[in-house]
């Protein structure tokens, strides 16, 4: 698909199981394309009749779009989701990330599960948030918004370490992360990190670059899981 205005029109007359698409397009950005897709779904009763169209009479389904963006701040991440995005990935695409994504678009997204897994576990243990706030709404709120923007920061701030071969760094910025995580709820995030500690703590180079793959992919999907939950009011 060379721009917008193409993607749209093959989106028109066949079907796709998931649709990666760059905010920056020539003619028509991400969101204009998105915004565009979704109103084609909501007006359609039933797909074109198409090579790879789903059977004629068929309710028209919903596509998951991936928004691909160099850019990923909050309120990148804010207007993904608000033009009907379902995902978004920060460019240069990792492999760990792209299939976190999928992960969550394809599976954790309707519910189910192909070929006999199960979903996987939200990536927050939203009890133990409210034990470590107080049951107190206003400081939760407070305390999601400072770690989507800390942890990030954190990552970034543990790479350029790991690079430098700095594992006295790691080490300690992977335990203040492993506690951070732990306090607010993210399990499988402070995991992560805790693993990147032990590795760190051996200086192994190897593992901690691994590790690190993982705390990323973890981190997006808190972060997504996040977003989500509050576009729906959690």
């Amino acid at each position: 698909m060379s721009n917008g205005t193409d993607a749209v029109a093959q989106v028109m007359e066949r079907a796709f199981d998931v649709l990666l698409l760059d905010i920056q397009m020539p003619d028509s950005d991400g969101y204009d394309v998105t915004r565009r897709i979704r109103q084609f779904e909501e007006s359609r009763s039933a797909p074109v009749a198409a090579e790879g169209a789903a059977e004629e009479g068929a309710v028209a389904k919903h596509l998951p779009i991936i928004a691909l963006t160099a850019h990923v701040g909050v309120e990148v991440r804010k207007r993904c989701l608000s033009s009907g995005m379902d995902g978004y990935l920060s460019k240069p695409v990792r492999a760990s990330e792209l299939f976190s994504v999928l992960e969550g678009v394809l599976i954790e997204g309707d519910g189910t599960a192909s070929d006999g897994e199960t979903p996987a576990p939200e990536p927050m243990d939203w009890e133990q948030l409210d034990a470590f706030v107080g049951g107190d709404a206003r400081v939760r709120q407070s305390v999601l918004e400072a770690a989507v923007k800390l942890l990030p920061e954190t990552l970034l701030t543990i790479e350029t370490a790991l690079q430098a071969l700095d594992f006295v760094s790691v080490k300690e910025d992977a335990h203040r992360l492993t506690g951070m995580a732990g306090n607010i709820g993210a399990r499988d995030l402070s995991a992560a990190a805790a693993s990147l500690e032990r590795e760190a703590a051996r200086q192994d180079m190897g593992g901690g670059r691994a590790r690190l793959v993982e705390m990323r992919s973890e981190c997006d999907r808190l972060i997504r899981f996040l977003d989500a939950s509050a576009a729906a009011g959690v």
